[in-house]
């Protein structure tokens, strides 16, 4: 993926023979940075009179923008996850790009399931009305059940667990639905308008670039190794390195803890380089933190590095206090005999191991590190005989509910309530998965009702600043209830799931509420963004509208 600034800086500077810098103000960001991809769905479901889901017809438009840069893949990936959570089993797609005179694409958090999350979610919304039920009753009854786990999607996508109607049950609760709708219904007599709507969405996490062969046959079909590297220095240290970089998620605590727990130490004890080059650092070919992969393949490759250096200091202390290796376990920074209780310090092992040589086991090698490029078991990860394929380890899912009060004189949307239940399986560090929960939840609350690109009739971008684009801030962030529904994934060795993107998951709860509250005016909303103006315009041109 490369941005056009990029080629053309390096035309000009090859043209001119000389040194050329690129200064960028905010407005060239916002204009041709990175955007998410628009995309139009025109959708057909079959369904019955109770709701469910039979099949879905869909023709998804993607416009791309400009300049293309790792499409069409944005286009298709959502292919992963077709069926939402829902255990619809009769699928058809039709997907085509565009290019347009828009700022160009890229990977934005839940890239390509944003979208398609939000278009089931409205189709859910939708149903519901057209046979007069409770949306919340309609999301029960299609819900992919946890009976059928490991699920295999229409797409060959295999879900790793889940409780999906667990978790639906537990957010409505959170949310005191019942209570709600009989606010929402006192409020209509008083000209107050209050909405309540819910998203469940599904982000797939931890790819294996399989959704590459769609465009591309040549391409490799698997890409999900990570390398680690766990070292316990001279004087008794513990070093690991990751290939896997930090933008903001954590990993040195992530990862502290998993080696930490291998050692029995504190995780203080544990310091962690991350970062990776092809000279001096550990690596593999897609080394990287993108695609929701840190815990699920970074993790696993420091746990098995720590592992495998854990074991090597045990058959060297088993040797140096001459007990069997399984009569030996690791407590704190010493090895220790379950039965005759003798030790031996990590210091002296490290002496040992490092520069006191001959009195290591008989043909083991000098040195305490441990390196190992994890891959996962692509047994599920194979193409079958019509090219489907398992393109992700771990398929993490989210349930939004959204309570929202809309002013009828400004059209102005506020936030009453909003609860979070989300399945992360194992979590490692509570408080890291937390806050990349609600990081993207605080993502899709900016998508849905702060942030948006407004062009003219001419193409031109009208909201290239942050006075006209507003991202949401602290000031602007309601409350938020997160808790968690926690069920260990059955594809990744820790059971740990990829949960740093959230699939845009309040876009559809936040619409979804604003269509309900306005129920009384017969507003139909499209967009997944909310705009007041938009709003107030679609009243005065609606029949009765003010």
């Amino acid at each position: 993926m490369n941005y056009t600034h990029m080629t053309l800086l390096a035309f000009i500077a090859k043209k001119l023979k000389a040194t050329v810098k690129y200064v960028e103000t905010r407005s060239e960001n916002i204009a041709s940075g990175t955007h998410n991809n628009e995309r139009v769905f025109y959708v057909k479901v079959a369904a019955n009179k109770e709701g469910v889901v039979k099949a879905i017809d869909v023709k998804a438009i993607d416009n791309c923008g400009a300049y293309p840069r790792y499409e069409p893949a944005g286009a298709v990936i959502w292919s992963q996850v077709t069926p939402g959570i829902y255990g619809v089993k009769n699928v058809r797609v039709r997907f085509v790009q565009v290019t347009t005179n828009k700022g160009p694409t890229g990977p934005v958090r839940g890239y390509s399931r944003l979208q398609h999350n939000f278009m089931w979610e409205r189709v859910m919304d939708m149903l519901a009305r057209r046979l007069g039920l409770d949306p919340a009753e309609v999301r029960l009854r299609n819900f992919i059940r946890k009976e059928e786990m490991p699920y295999k999607g229409p797409s060959y996508a295999i879900y790793d667990g889940g409780d999906y109607v667990g978790a639906f049950r537990k957010l409505l609760d959170a949310l005191d639905y019942a209570k709600w709708r009989k606010e929402q219904e006192e409020a209509r007599k008083t000209g107050r308008y209050i909405g309540i709507g819910f998203s469940s969405v599904i982000d797939s996490g931890a790819n294996n670039f399989g959704q590459v062969k769609i465009i591309n046959r040549d391409f490799p079909v698997s890409g999900n190794s990570e390398a680690a590297m766990v070292m316990v220095d001279q004087v008794g240290n513990i070093v690991a390195r990751i290939g896997a970089t930090d933008t903001g998620q954590s990993h040195a605590t992530t990862m502290a803890q998993i080696v930490a727990e291998v050692f029995d130490v504190d995780p203080s004890e544990v310091q962690v380089e991350m970062g990776f080059d092809t000279l001096s650092g550990v690596w593999a070919q897609h080394s990287g933190a993108y695609a929701s992969r840190s815990a699920v393949l970074a993790g696993s490759a420091i746990y098995m590095a720590a592992v495998r250096l854990r074991d090597k200091m045990i058959k060297i202390a088993s040797h140096l206090l001459n007990e069997s290796p399984s009569n030996l376990e690791v407590r704190g920074k010493r090895i220790v005999s379950k039965s005759s209780g003798k030790e031996v310090s990590f210091d002296r092992i490290a002496t040992v191991a490092w520069s006191d040589v001959m009195f290591l086991p008989e043909g083991m090698e000098p040195g305490l590190v441990s390196h190992y490029v994890y891959r996962p078991d692509f047994i599920y990860n194979l193409p079958d005989e019509k090219n489907r394929i398992n393109n992700t380890l771990t398929y993490s899912y989210t349930m939004h509910g959204t309570v929202v009060e809309v002013d009828p004189e400004t059209m102005t949307v506020k936030i009453l309530k909003h609860v979070v239940v989300s399945d992360p399986g194992v979590m490692i560090n509570p408080l890291v998965v937390e806050g990349q929960e609600l990081g993207a939840t605080m993502h899709g609350i900016s998508a849905a009702l702060y942030e948006d690109l407004v062009y003219d009739a001419e193409g031109v971008l009208l909201s290239s600043t942050f006075y006209d684009y507003m991202p949401i801030g602290a000031k602007e962030m309601p409350t938020v209830e997160l808790l968690h529904s926690v069920t260990r994934s059955t594809s990744s060795m820790l059971g740990v799931r990829g949960i740093g993107e959230g699939g845009g998951g309040p876009i559809g709860s936040i619409v979804n509420a604003v269509e309900d509250a306005l129920t009384p005016l017969g507003l139909r909303l499209r967009r997944s963004h909310i705009n007041s103006a938009e709003l107030y315009g679609m009243l005065s041109s609606h029949p009765g509208g003010s």
